[in-house]
C-alpha cells in the first residue's frame, strides 16, 4: 500500500507472506522522501500494519532489516520488535530478523 502525507505519496508499506495457520506474516516497508525521516511517519506505519494485522488475525509480525540501517533499528525496537538473532543473506546484503507479538503488546 502507498503510503501518503498531505495526499503525497512518501513510501510504501504492507504485510506479505501471511501464514494464517501459523498467525505471522512479514513486514515490508519504507520512507522513500528522505524529508520525512525522523517526523514519526514510521510508528504510524507499523501502528497501521498492526491493526491490518489484527483484521486478518495474526498474532505476530515478522520483519528483516539491515543491521547497518541504524534509523529502522532503532524504531523497531522502540515499537517493541525483537531481534531474533537469525542473520541470512540477501543479494549480498546481511539482515536480521526481528518479531513482534500483536497480542501481548
Amino acid at each position: 500500500m502507498e503510503f501518503q502525507l498531505h495526499k503525497m505519496p512518501i513510501g510504501v508499506v504492507g504485510l506479505k507472506h501471511i501464514d494464517r495457520e501459523a498467525g505471522e506474516c512479514e513486514y515490508f516497508g519504507y520512507i522513500g522522501e528522505k524529508a520525512c525521516w525522523g517526523r514519526g511517519i514510521g510508528i504510524s506505519m507499523l501502528d497501521f500494519i498492526k491493526q491490518q494485522a489484527i483484521i486478518i488475525g495474526l498474532d505476530k509480525i515478522v520483519l528483516k532489516v539491515s543491521p547497518q540501517n541504524i534509523r529502522a533499528v532503532r524504531l523497531y525496537e522502540k515499537y517493541g520488535f525483537i531481534n531474533d538473532h537469525r542473520i541470512s543473506r540477501e543479494n549480498d546484503e546481511l539482515f536480521e530478523r526481528y518479531h513482534y507479538f500483536i497480542r501481548c503488546s
